[in-house]
């Protein structure tokens, strides 16, 4: 969904406009979710108990402090934006299963009727997933963990779609559905051997955050094999590709050599990468400030406050000069271009 939304963006500096706006706008939100709970737990002591069902905590302060009209207004909101949440993800998760994956690679050519099925049975293989992960959980942090452990398989994919040209579809192909199998190995597989008896197992579960780097590793070699195993897309597509969007890295049989948008390719990423940094970190600097200040630790919050506005205007300032660079960069590469098609005509 980020990138159909960086996508339908016209310049890089819509792109970014769209990312920090959401980051912020989605950490507030979560704010606001989350702060009441940080009362509840000194209201129910026993909430911080390892063990205890901490979800309740919010369902208590509604009970405690909303008055009957307040809470059933709040009750058939959640209710609203769940089912709106769920229906969005399913009609999205359906389209990318019947159209990138269903339609290109198993039956390229049928009627409409038929993709309309598949996307409907799409939406309920979606749905059995989503209800077999959620009555096999404890807490909602379970989900998050499990999704997070689930989607950075493919996350290094992501970023080589951009910055290599021998990424093609069957590395993506090996990323999405290579990266799933290797994720229910490493994460699910001891869990499926404790619960048909071989205790050893336990053994073999590390803590949350490497099974997620070793997700990651494993997907990430995956793919690169696959991509060199198999044939690269079509010059054709790639050199229009590489026209248009003009990505760094990896595109060096792609690049004009009579511009000097063909030298280093990889220090305007690191920059990138550091910016993008930067930025998160200010986010979260904020939030921090935000949450002591509900909690009444007014010196703290007013610091990180001015921590979160410093990293913020710094994080400002770079972002116009790399976007500048951007720019610069691609009115370059088009200058070259129409001087050649000119060259070509005459």
């Amino acid at each position: 969904m980020e990138g159909q939304r960086i996508l339908s963006t016209r310049t890089p500096r819509e792109a970014v406009t769209m990312y920090v706006i959401t980051a912020v706008t989605m950490f507030i939100l979560l704010l606001l979710v989350t702060l009441p709970c940080l009362g509840g737990a000194l209201l129910w002591p026993e909430l911080q108990q390892p063990g205890a069902d901490r979800e309740l905590v919010y369902g208590r302060l509604m009970k405690e402090f909303l008055p009957v009209g307040g809470m059933g207004l709040m009750i058939a909101a959640m209710l609203a934006a769940a089912m709106s949440t769920v229906a969005d993800n399913l009609n999205f998760g359906s389209q990318v299963l019947v159209s990138d994956i269903y339609r290109r690679w198993f039956r390229p050519v049928a009627s409409e009727r038929h993709y309309l099925l598949m996307g409907k049975l799409g939406m309920l293989l979606i749905l059995a997933i989503a209800l077999a992960v959620a009555f096999n959980v404890f807490i909602i942090n379970d989900v998050a963990i499990f999704m997070l452990q689930l989607s950075s398989a493919e996350l290094s994919a992501n970023w080589a779609q951009w910055w290599w040209w021998r990424f093609n579809g069957a590395a993506r192909i090996a990323a999405s559905v290579g990266g799933a199998v290797i994720f229910c190995i490493v994460v699910l597989g001891p869990k499926l051997l404790i619960f048909l008896g071989f205790n050893w197992a336990e053994k073999l579960i590390p803590a949350w955050w490497w099974q997620a780097f070793l997700v990651m590793g494993l997907t990430t070699a995956l793919w690169i094999t696959v991509a060199l195993l198999t044939k690269p897309d079509p010059d054709s597509l790639l050199r229009q590709f590489h026209k248009r969007a003009q990505p760094l890295g990896w595109w060096g049989p792609f690049q004009n050599a009579a511009s000097s948008t063909s030298g280093n390719q990889f220090r305007p990423i690191g920059k990138g990468i550091l910016i993008a940094t930067l930025g998160a970190g200010a986010t979260s600097i904020f939030i921090i400030a935000l949450s002591l200040l509900w909690l009444g630790r007014y010196v703290g919050a007013v610091a990180a406050m001015a921590g979160a506005a410093i990293a913020f205007l710094i994080f400002h300032k770079l972002t116009n000069q790399y976007l500048a660079f951007l720019a610069n960069r691609t009115d370059e590469t088009d200058s070259v271009a129409n001087s050649q098609l000119i060259t070509e005509k005459s």
